[in-house]
């Protein structure tokens, strides 16, 4: 009959059975590396109830990717704290694998132009040309999703009071969604592209903006009411913070409204075109051509023209991870935790991004060709570059390390030496073997890390020995 311990960790708890004349024993250590982890360099502590010492072997990692000198035993006595660390030294790639053909890979997605990234209702959506629509629980599996349209795909909202997505694009095609699987035309009324999409702090209103000044406004996402921006200008973008929705457009445009109805013209100091806005709850920022970053406190005092260090253009700017992200043309990613000071990041591709999104864990950038990229502090990013080692393992637990030969745009690459093993649905690339490079040890002991301990939602499993 099988004996019972228990693991208690951040304020879980795992029972699992053992067998005294088993010298291993699976131990189903199962969850998410965001439970396990601080911010603070230090670890998740665990807790092991069991009356007798046991011992938690981690696999050792062989690959030249394994740059702690970690031990690969660590005892763990009852009653005592063990904290967990991991090595976060390689860039944060992972992604599915759609298929290989020879020495070339495909990355699930799409090689069409990726034009937005969302997340919500438990899942990032990206939209993109052609009628694009990606759908993603992790970050790293991507689904496409039949629209039902052609036309490119430009914005996209979730809204939770009306358990809706909505979609907007070209030729004032609207599309809505329950869960972001089965898509439905909704009526505009307008034939011009609509680009930009947002709702109020309390989803009471809807407001949609587009070419030649068109503001739509919408309380279920479903009937759709034209009204007067007072402009004939391109609108870009908008964005709700400080009781106002705020858009941006062509030629430095920007317009405020306390209820997406009645429309104000306001002066931006800048004649750039203006291609999106955020609010990170204290202030707006705006970016736009050659480099143009603007802020405001409120979107209406008048705004102030911010250095961005960059004169590439800015296509897309959001608050995530408690800083700002503003990417753009040549891979171009800058952070800001004010909106005033601005840090370029090196993305590794010269590919334009268009958008960026996180569900609270990782950032996840998208661009042209199919490009998504991620992060989980904004300054290592996991974009495929010529060089790279990359583990690949299928369903079937098959695995072996390919070194990336040329990258080909955002979603296909080749590798140097052609694939041993099968690599379809189910299979996934990353840039670490069993995703973790962990060890568990007393609490309190020092070892030697990097600052900065990341966060990654993957499922990682382990064994102890009696």
């Amino acid at each position: 009959m099988a004996n019972l311990a228990r693991i208690a960790y951040n304020g879980k708890v795992v029972d699992f059975a053992y067998s005294q004349s088993a010298p291993y024993e699976d131990f189903p250590f199962e969850g998410n590396f965001n439970d396990m982890t601080s911010n603070d360099g230090t670890g998740q502590t665990f807790l092991l109830s069991k009356n007798k010492p046991l011992k938690m072997a981690w696999q050792r990692l062989t690959d030249t990717f394994y740059k702690a000198n970690l031990p690969m035993w660590s005892w763990m006595q009852a009653g005592q704290e063990f904290a967990y660390l991991f090595d976060n030294t390689v860039k944060p790639i992972a992604r599915g694998i759609a298929s290989v053909s020879g020495t070339t890979v495909t990355m699930q997605g799409t090689t069409n132009d990726l034009e937005d990234v969302h997340y919500g209702n438990g899942m990032f959506m990206i939209t993109g040309d052609a009628g694009t629509i990606l759908t993603s629980r992790d970050g790293i599996t991507w689904t496409s999703q039949t629209s039902g349209v052609a036309t490119n795909l430009y914005d996209a909202l979730y809204m939770s009071t009306l358990s809706l997505h909505i979609v907007i694009g070209a030729g004032g095609v609207i599309l809505t969604s329950p869960d972001g699987i089965t898509w439905t035309s909704r009526t505009s009324g307008v034939a011009t592209d609509l680009w930009g999409l947002e709702t109020n702090a309390t989803g009471s209103i809807i407001v949609a903006a587009g070419a030649g000044g068109v503001i739509l406004t919408s309380t279920d996402g479903i009937t759709w009411t034209s009204r007067t921006s007072g402009v004939a200008t391109l609108l870009n973008d908008l964005a709700w913070g400080a009781s106002v929705f705020v858009v941006v457009g062509n030629a430095g445009v920007v317009l405020t409204s306390p209820d997406g109805i009645t429309w104000t013209s306001r002066t931006s100091n800048t004649a750039e075109n203006l291609r999106d806005v955020a609010h990170d709850t204290t202030i707006f920022a705006a970016v736009g051509a050659n480099g143009a970053i603007i802020t405001s406190p409120d979107g209406v005092t008048a705004w102030t023209v911010r250095t961005s260090g960059t004169a590439q253009a800015l296509r897309g700017v959001n608050w995530c991870l408690n800083q700002y992200i503003a990417v753009g043309a040549n891979g171009v990613i800058l952070t800001s935790t004010d909106a005033i000071t601005w840090t370029s990041r090196t993305s590794g591709t010269t590919i334009a991004f268009r958008d960026s999104a996180t569900d609270g864990k990782r950032i996840v950038i998208v661009g042209l060709t199919g490009m998504i990229t991620s992060s989980y502090d904004a300054i290592l990013w996991g974009t495929v570059q010529a060089g790279d080692v990359l583990y690949f393992r299928t369903t079937g637990f098959y695995e072996e390390f390919l070194t990336v030969n040329t990258v080909t745009n955002g979603a296909v690459f080749t590798v140097t030496t052609t694939p041993i093993w099968s690599y379809t649905s189910g299979a996934f690339l990353s840039t670490e073997k069993h995703y973790p490079k962990c060890v568990l040890q007393p609490k309190g002991l020092s070892w030697k890390h990097n600052a900065g301990i990341l966060t990654h939602d993957l499922t990682i499993s382990a064994k102890v020995r009696i």
